[in-house]
């Protein structure tokens, strides 16, 4: 009898224990079931957050990439570090004004493209380039172009054009250089050193008997780069053709129907209307641009060859000369050396 209750007892225990790992098996089966169906969960989750968050990423890339083109646009102009606007709209003389204690000068926005596919439908904007026939070069100089090996134009001359193709234009000095201090034909003994900078301001006088070399150094030493994100320079041939063509889509024209460009008579300070007398900076102006014509001859980084001699050239025409045989497209050829009163710059900016 005895013996007979312990093999039922051994055989309950054996039961227990089989039914236990049963269970245990079952338990450990459903938390497997379960781990494996959150992480197969959350891997489904993750496969989903990354096709939004990619995306998100491609929106916002293109509204990035939108706003960019938007910003960067001939209509929509760029404004220098410590400069304000203050007048006139994009295609009408957009003006910008120095609003820090060392800078008060005044720039032009010229809206222009490299590329007119990039021009809204109904808006007229001038391509960025040279002019050089007709009264823009009626000498028929030989216009050398950008890195040549002969007296090649400054570097600047092609950073401008990338600008323009990126901005979609550039900013011009709304007045001729100036300085403070003596305003008429000044003796050349007291020329102004280069270590003053040119002002784009009215009422100075104006910065004449200076060289082309010393032109350009001043030019680039006018705004400093660090704290405006531009850089300043003097005017080139490209850039004075197409503020030029850009004042002629204004409508300025005279009643023979010739443009500014090829007659300036009344236009500005020519022999025929002032006398002969520099006058301060800003006489006439066009677009809010004073005095692309007469006053005084301006320099160019722009080279030419005459006779297999190089030249520079200078713009505009002067005090001393008649508006109707030199007119603002009118190129003269000019000795880098020369620093004659009747020579004097302009200054353009870029980003």
């Amino acid at each position: 009898m005895k013996k007979k209750l312990i093999k039922q007892e051994k055989g309950a225990i054996a039961t227990l224990v089989a039914f236990t790992v049963f269970m245990f098996v079952v338990i450990l089966s459903g938390v497997y079931f379960n781990i494996t169906t959150r992480e197969k969960s959350q891997l489904r989750s993750d496969t989903r957050i990354g096709d939004i968050y990619g995306k998100d990423i491609e929106q916002i890339n293109k509204i990035y990439k939108e706003q960019v083109v938007k910003v960067a646009s001939y209509d929509k102009p760029y404004i220098p570090n410590g400069f304000e606007h203050i007048e006139g709209t994009w295609n009408n003389g957009f003006t910008i004004k120095g609003i820090t204690q060392n800078v008060n000068d005044e720039f032009v926005w010229v809206p222009c493209v490299t590329d007119q596919t990039r021009v809204k439908q109904g808006h007229t904007v001038v391509t960025f380039g040279k002019t050089t026939s007709g009264k823009y070069n009626e000498n028929n100089l030989e216009i050398l172009p950008t890195n040549t090996n002969v007296e090649a134009e400054d570097s600047s001359v092609s950073e401008i054009r990338e600008s323009v193709k990126k901005y979609g234009g550039f900013y011009i000095a709304k007045y001729e250089a100036g300085i403070n201090g003596i305003i008429d034909n000044y003796s050349l003994a007291t020329k102004t050193p280069i270590t003053e900078k040119p002002l784009s301001q009215a009422g100075k006088g104006v910065w004449n008997g200076i060289t082309r070399e010393d032109a350009l150094t001043v030019s680039k030493a006018m705004l400093n780069k660090e704290t405006t994100g531009v850089k300043s320079t003097l005017i080139s041939g490209e850039a004075w053709d197409t503020t030029l063509q850009w004042m002629v889509n204004a409508s300025y024209r005279n009643e023979e129907n010739k443009g500014y460009d090829e007659d300036s008579t009344g236009k500005g300070c020519y022999k025929d209307v002032s006398g002969g007398k520099v006058k301060t900076t800003g006489y006439y102006p066009i677009n809010n641009i004073y005095d692309m014509a007469g006053n005084v001859w301006e320099w160019t980084t722009e080279n030419a060859l005459s006779d297999e001699t190089s030249y520079y050239i200078i713009r505009g025409g002067s005090y001393g000369v008649p508006a109707l045989t030199r007119p603002a497209s009118y190129r003269a050829a000019c000795e880098s050396s020369m620093d004659d009163n009747a020579l004097a710059f302009r200054v353009v900016i870029y980003k």
